[in-house]
């Protein structure tokens, strides 16, 4: 298991599951974005962009939200159906911004690292790694997460 340690919630997830066997997903993409890297860079350090593109919402001051899809069409009802996590990042190693978004049972490792091309022309390389000690359907897929990023991005971005 690759879990960078110089994250304190991938050290608590370690020693929680100690017992448990920890079921390890991964998904990677790359894709090209009309803006300069070093833009793309600083947007990507910045946690509060980062968990808008993920799609999550700040509850407290370090608990976020992961809304799931509601079962069926209610208006007027308190919908509870959401997970909350905790992020740590960014950090910075070998040319990779990285994060860790940790749920209890489950814990996300996310790098993002960016290229330059050209003249405001950059390639973005995500890799997502999903580690979970139970085998939940609800929890996102990294290939879901992955996808939902590069939507985001390339809204953001078309409309910056």
């Amino acid at each position: 298991m690759d879990i960078p340690l110089i994250f304190k919630s991938a050290k608590e997830f370690l020693e929680r599951n100690r017992e448990k066997k920890i079921k390890e997903e991964v998904w990677s993409d790359s894709f090209f974005l009309n803006v300069d890297s070093e833009s793309l860079k600083e947007l990507l350090r910045n946690i509060n962009n980062v968990t808008s593109i993920f799609g999550l919402v700040r509850v407290l001051e370090d608990i976020y939200v992961y809304p799931l899809p509601a079962i069926r069409r209610v208006i007027g009802f308190t919908l509870k159906r959401s997970l909350s996590f905790k992020i740590e990042g960014p950090v910075d190693r070998n040319d990779m911004i990285s994060y860790v978004i940790y749920g209890g049972d489950v814990l996300y490792e996310v790098n993002f690292r960016v290229v330059k091309y050209g003249v405001n022309i950059s390639s973005l390389f995500i890799i997502i790694i999903r580690y979970s000690s139970k085998s939940r359907e609800i929890y996102p897929s990294p290939k879901e997460l992955v996808s939902k990023v590069k939507n985001s991005l390339v809204t953001l971005i078309r409309y910056a």
